[in-house]
């Protein structure tokens, strides 16, 4: 029981919740084998449907909503799309009308605006999410933390999970224990670690703290790292594609699963990196267990590289991504002059040939550029990178070169 109003009763053997009392309201919730809200029934019918990679792509409630994606949906023959910034939403369409979406600190709608600029709507909210305020009816119901509220039954779609704003918790528990050394993630229906006023969870698995940029202690976006590492793992051992098609194809499909550039990067960089670029700096995390090489005997190479061997990171393009990675999260901290600064210098000492230092430098300039044009949303960020990438002389970069030529000083291309 809680506050005398609510009363969550009933799980089944995964744990998930299959009875929700709310002020009179009672909800009957049943799940697909993988533990996804599919229907409700009670004082609401409610159906949901999910695609191969467990995204929603169907609600019904009364009436029938698709989804693409976070970007566009389609109800009684009428569109709504959804414009971006990074992870963001800025902006709606609905028909002919266009409204800004002007965000709180965790991202949560919290005022609306005409195409001119003009005040319509305005919300505020509790800590944990429910309404404590509001001035007119909001054009949209991506309301707190920018996430969907199903207001038909109570809840918050979270992507991988529903959450419930009155309850404080999940009705479905983590498929993983991010942090076993972290004693609040035990609790798997926690939320944001009991701490929302600074995390948020765009996922449905992971923290990350918006207001400093930071990601929270311990590995907490398995699944869609999972996902992730199976579609590569499936392009690689089909022998249908390039390194380069290859690596273009993991970053688009992170971007994916998660349009935050940061996030998507650094899922990216953890399948094909042994170990991940650490924030900021350029020390190492842990490896990760995602990393492709422990997961099948087909080998990610260097095709196309002529005869480089970077003794610290054995493949180019992996080298690539993780730098990329470091570019957005710097971008994003409005430090980012400092990556190309950093790529010059990581390459002093190395026991590699000069030739294979000016090498690794123009590949971290390219892949400073991507990370960076992604937290800027440019469209062909990824294309342009692994243009530039394919297009690269290498048998030039290995010529002999004065001294002086072969200096590459950070502000350079």
């Amino acid at each position: 029981m809680v506050g005398l109003k609510a009363l969550a009763s009933g799980y089944d053997a995964n744990g998930n919740m299959t009875l929700r009392l709310k002020d009179g309201a009672r909800y009957f919730l049943a799940y697909d084998a993988e533990s996804r809200l599919t229907s409700v029934s009670g004082t609401v019918s409610a159906s949901f449907v999910y695609n191969g990679d467990g995204q929603r792509v169907t609600s019904t409630i009364g009436t029938t909503t698709t989804y693409i994606g976070g970007y566009f949906e389609w109800q009684s023959g009428a569109g709504k799309s959804y414009y971006f910034a990074g992870a963001q939403r800025l902006a709606m369409r609905a028909g002919a009308r266009v409204k800004f979406l002007v965000g709180d600190h965790l991202g949560s709608t919290a005022v609306t605006t005409s195409a001119s600029g003009g005040f319509e709507t305005e919300t505020r909210y509790y800590p944990w999410g429910e309404a404590r305020w509001s001035s007119g009816s909001s054009p949209t119901d991506y309301q707190f933390t920018g996430q969907q509220k199903v207001a038909s039954i109570g809840l918050y779609f979270y992507n991988s999970r529903f959450y419930d704003a009155y309850l404080n918790q999940w009705i479905q528990p983590d498929s993983i224990i991010p942090d076993p050394y972290t004693s609040a993630d035990w609790n798997r229906y926690s939320y944001v670690r009991y701490n929302p006023l600074k995390y948020v969870d765009p996922s449905g698995h992971f923290c990350y703290d918006s207001e400093s940029n930071e990601f929270s202690d311990g590995d907490c976006f398995d699944e869609m790292q999972q996902e992730l590492l199976d579609y590569f793992i499936e392009q690689l051992e089909s022998g249908d594609y390039a390194d380069l098609e290859l690596a273009g194809n993991l970053i688009n499909k992170a971007l994916e699963l998660n349009s935050d550039p940061v996030i998507a990067l650094r899922a990216a960089s953890e399948i094909v990196r042994e170990s991940t670029p650490n924030h900021f700096g350029w020390s190492y995390e842990a490896g990760s267990k995602f990393y492709y090489r422990d997961h099948t005997d087909v080998q990610f190479d260097d095709s196309g590289f002529g005869d480089l061997a970077d003794t610290e990171t054995a493949n180019q393009i992996a080298h690539t991504i993780g730098i990329a990675y470091i570019a957005a999260y710097q971008e994003r901290a409005g430090q980012g002059f400092l990556t190309r600064a950093l790529v010059w210098g990581n390459e002093i000492g190395k026991n590699q040939s000069a030739k294979q230092t000016y090498v690794d430098r123009d590949l971290g300039y390219i892949a400073a550029d991507l990370g960076r044009d992604l937290i800027a949303n440019e469209s062909e960020a990824v294309s342009n990178a692994i243009s530039a990438i394919g297009s690269y002389n290498y048998a030039d970069a290995h010529q002999i070169r004065n001294w002086w030529d072969s200096i590459r000083w950070p502000w350079s291309k």
